[in-house]
């Protein structure tokens, strides 16, 4: 009897600027002299406030059975008793994005088999990927993680095993 497992993903992140723009604010002074009635410009000054793209993070997850070494992004086959590897790789291809989190939650049919790590590269702080037992899932937090501009972005590699019941 073959047993289909099926793995959720859920991504979060946290952002507050609108899709990239620059916004130019132009101050302008005048006067009129004494006995004068014609308005004269004195002075001006302007000053542009640049906006980020709206952080956006690809997300693509990897399961490899280890007894046949089959991996793939769609379905992999085992049986029970088998251990498979996840491995979820993301990117932020969009502006930068002051959190990232990343949850996996390990589905009825499997169990947690350890072999948690993670990976990242262009984020302020390095990344934690955490087991919650009592939650039944894997955690995963970044903060600052550079967008696409100026670049590089951030990205990062989780991975970890689970066995089939």
């Amino acid at each position: 009897m073959k047993k289909i497992i099926v793995a959720a993903i859920l991504v979060t992140l946290s952002a507050a600027a609108a899709d990239a723009a620059v916004i130019t604010n132009t101050c302008t002074s005048t006067y009129v002299a004494i006995n004068q009635s014609a308005e004269i410009v004195s002075g001006w000054d302007t000053v542009a406030i640049s906006t980020d793209n709206i952080p956006q993070i690809s997300v693509v997850k990897y399961a490899r059975n280890l007894r046949t070494g089959v991996e793939s992004g769609n379905v992999v086959t085992g049986i029970v008793g088998d251990t498979v590897e996840f491995r979820i790789v993301w990117q932020n291809v969009g502006g930068t994005a002051d959190t990232v989190t990343i949850t996996d939650y390990i589905p009825s049919g499997l169990t947690y088999a350890g072999s948690l790590s993670d990976t990242e590269a262009n984020c302020d702080t390095p990344g934690a990927a955490v087991w919650m037992a009592g939650e039944n899932r894997v955690l995963y937090i970044t903060n600052g993680v550079s967008g696409i501009t100026p670049g590089p972005s951030g990205d990062g590699v989780i991975r970890f095993r689970a066995t089939i019941n």
